[in-house]
């Protein structure tokens, strides 16, 4: 028998309720902001915040309701709702059930608007794709620059840079007789292969300087009990990205452990942008001493994107 305090009328809900997940997101909210008022957005928005709000979640990155305004607000408020949705589906948190009075209120989605939708939802994967393939090609193309800049200085640069730490091996003798030799001081690479005469300076050679000493340095490893001394392990920041959104921060921790790494956290990151919500990423935080074993692929699924944190200044 059916508790119905488990049971919840309302169309709209109802509608997302039943194909979350079986279509685009895009194609979702669209339907719904195009389908429904505002009154009916507002509404549903009120509802679903109101059914959360009397759970007492207590995570930190639960979304939070937003009064929307502006043109877009009738949009905008549908993408809270599917946030919110999608928030509680990655949580694994259970709602009533959404249920259609009206039936007249509910959309219907044709077969061919769905191709439609998904054949964009793909460009859209391609255009990221290609974007990040375009920003490392710039990259390499500024390195590529900023080497030749550096050993185009390095073979124009003057040979004698500094009288007080250089000494002249050697200048032609012959130079004096036939005329006043040019300054050594000015004397460079390209002057020298340019040369045919023979006559051309030699270039000054630099004094080796004194090679420093190693600092040594050990990191301790001993366990014994009878160690008085204690030191406090350091960690290691990690992100992991381009998971499927379902996975969650124990699902992850629970796949480290099993891989013998010690993870000290590990949180699931806030979507801020469409495109992350075909993604689920996260931080990670694991035991220093586990900083290389962390980083063996044959343990991450295929497609993952892991690497150091990146913090900021």
């Amino acid at each position: 028998m059916v508790n119905m305090a488990d049971l919840f009328v309302n169309e709209l809900l109802c509608f997302i309720q039943n194909y979350f997940g079986k279509v685009p997101r895009m194609m979702l909210t669209s339907t719904v902001s195009n389908f429904y008022d505002d009154g009916e957005v507002l509404e549903a928005k009120n509802a679903l915040f109101s059914i959360v709000g009397n759970m007492k979640l207590t995570s930190d990155d639960l979304p939070r309701k937003v009064n929307r305004k502006g043109d877009n607000k009738r949009k905008m408020d549908t993408e809270d709702i599917v946030a919110l949705m999608e928030f509680l589906d990655v949580k694994k948190v259970e709602l009533p059930d959404f249920l259609a009075k009206k039936l007249q209120r509910v959309p219907t989605i044709p077969p061919a608007d769905f191709d439609v939708y998904k054949l964009s939802e793909t460009v859209n994967a391609v255009k990221t794709q290609l974007q990040d393939i375009q920003a490392v090609v710039t990259s390499v193309v500024a390195n590529q620059a900023e080497l030749t800049k550096s050993v185009n200085t390095m073979a124009f640069m003057p040979a004698a840079s500094s009288r007080a730490t250089t000494e002249l091996v050697n200048v032609d003798a012959q130079a004096s007789h036939d005329g006043p030799s040019r300054d050594v001081a000015n004397v460079t690479l390209a002057d020298m292969f340019s040369d045919t005469t023979g006559k051309a300076e030699w270039f000054k050679v630099l004094k080796q300087q004194k090679p420093q000493p190693r600092i040594r340095k050990i990191v301790g490893g001993s366990s014994a009990a009878d160690v008085k001394l204690k030191a406090i392990p350091s960690d290691w920041h990690i992100f992991v990205g381009r998971m499927d959104p379902s996975t969650s921060a124990n699902d992850m921790i629970e796949m480290l452990k099993s891989n013998n790494i010690d993870v000290v956290d590990c949180k699931l990151l806030r979507k801020t942008a469409e495109w992350q919500e075909r993604f689920a990423a996260f931080r990670v935080v694991v035991n220093a001493a586990d900083k290389d074993r962390v980083f063996n692929e044959s343990i991450w699924p295929e497609g993952a994107d892991v690497r150091d944190w990146r913090f900021k200044s």
